[in-house]
């Protein structure tokens, strides 16, 4: 197991940021509100250790959050590994034995049996997770009972936290308050925060794989007659969701503008809130090599359309397609981006419909073919197919095609590092 430990400056809301990591890995824990877990052994066949940390430090940089990561085989070592900013396990103090025993803060009268035990311990010359043990199980189960027992379990790696759920969050919110005492009677410093608050926003939607279509920017005002009043609330709908952050923080700030010309507040803003209505899924393009000023093109034109959206309205300005109606206003409905002509989908190669239980090695010998028994003279190869496992599995690649010998026999067979296998034959 390979556990991330994220250990935070300040407290923070481990929710939202949970499910910014989502997406890297949907093996999320936390502890308290400066202690996030991520489980990446699953994981480790789509990046590597020092890959995932750099995205997480470039993902922490964008979100305004500072924080130590510790990486270890299990959620107590990391947690170790992040408070102490120590690597090596056997090294850490005696102290951590309070990790271990109660990695997720969940147990604080036990633990303070714990931390009795340390002291005892250090009395008796132990200093270090090394020196604990060199004790035996019947040692610490008698000096100790089971509080101990379960701390020496934990860091021999033989008593695994088991790992909570994470659910997300199904209406994704960012709020922002301001000091009770000085409220905002401006919209700068409104528009000051929501670039950060916008970035976290759309890497939680990314966490779930996607994007906003529509969101609310709620003020709340600080003395309001009632309650209805209190809350003032700017829809803003994305006509192109795949526009980039800078032009989305453009279309709110003028569409904030607008409604605060036509309907002025009337008090000062005590706290503002980013709330998702509606979202769409995440879908990624590849980048075109030979144009590649075709997204730089294609942003100017979407940027474009989201201003005038923005200003004569967002049902006047949209893209549309045909669809079977006898209605004829029925016969359009609006996308949410350009029709594009859907890439065509790859088909697997033919498979045989025979397979050995068990494949079986071959051997070559100029034009011939060797394997078990059987001997025969190779006719044609062809369909060469390349095979890769699953990303949560072990690396493994295998090359398939197909063999004709000069009998008519139509052999399945793959190469390896290993060699050649016979592994089927059509019919």
């Amino acid at each position: 197991m390979t556990v991330v430990c994220l250990e935070f400056e300040q407290p923070q809301n481990l929710q939202a940021l949970a499910e910014i990591f989502y997406r890297a890995t949907p093996q999320v824990m936390t502890r308290g509100d400066r202690f996030l877990f991520m489980d990446i052994s699953k994981c480790l066949g789509l990046y590597s250790v020092n890959t995932f940390i750099k995205r997480t430090l470039v993902t922490l940089r964008k979100a305004g959050i500072r924080a130590k990561i510790g990486v270890g085989e299990d959620v107590p070592t990391a947690l170790s590994f992040a408070v102490l900013d120590q690597r090596d396990k056997l090294a850490l103090p005696i102290d951590t034995l309070k990790y271990y025993f109660d990695p997720l803060g969940e147990q604080m009268e036990l633990t303070q049996k714990v931390v009795k035990m340390t002291e005892l311990l250090k009395s008796l010359g132990v200093r270090t997770l090394k020196d604990f043990l060199k004790f035996s199980v019947r040692e610490i189960s008698t000096r100790f009972s089971t509080v101990g027992l379960m701390a020496y379990y934990r860091v021999m790696g033989e008593s695994p936290v088991p790992w909570k759920a994470f659910k997300p969050s199904e209406v994704i919110t960012e709020r922002h308050e301001f000091d009770l005492e000085s409220p905002v009677d401006n919209l700068e410093p409104i528009y000051f925060k929501m670039k950060t608050m916008l970035d976290r926003m759309q890497l939680r939607l990314r966490g779930k794989g996607k994007r906003a279509r529509q969101f609310d920017i709620i003020l709340r005002q600080e003395h309001a007659l009632t309650p209805a009043e209190q809350d003032y609330k700017i829809s803003i709908c994305l006509q192109l969701p795949y526009v980039s952050q800078k032009v989305i923080l453009q279309v709110a700030k003028e569409m904030v503008d607008a409604q605060v010309a036509a309907k002025p507040i009337k008090h000062r803003i005590t706290e503002f809130s980013l709330v998702v209505t509606e979202e769409i899924p995440y879908a990624m393009n590849q980048k075109d090599l030979f144009n590649q000023r075709r997204e730089e093109n294609e942003e100017s034109f979407f940027q474009f359309v989201s201003r005038v959206a923005t200003r004569i309205g967002e049902k006047a300005v949209f893209f549309a397609r045909m669809r079977e109606s006898y209605i004829p206003e029925k016969t359009w409905e609006r996308e949410a981006e350009p029709p594009k002509i859907p890439p065509p989908v790859d088909r697997l190669a033919e498979r045989p419909l025979r397979l050995l239980p068990t494949p079986s090695q071959v051997h070559f010998w100029g034009k011939h073919i060797c394997w078990d028994d059987n001997v025969d003279e190779v006719e044609s190869l062809d369909n060469r197919e390349i095979v890769f496992s699953e990303w949560w599995e072990n690396s493994l690649e295998r090359v398939y095609y197909r063999l004709t010998t000069s009998k008519g026999r139509q052999l399945w067979l793959y190469r390896t590092a290993q060699g050649d296998f016979l592994q089927g034959e059509f019919d």
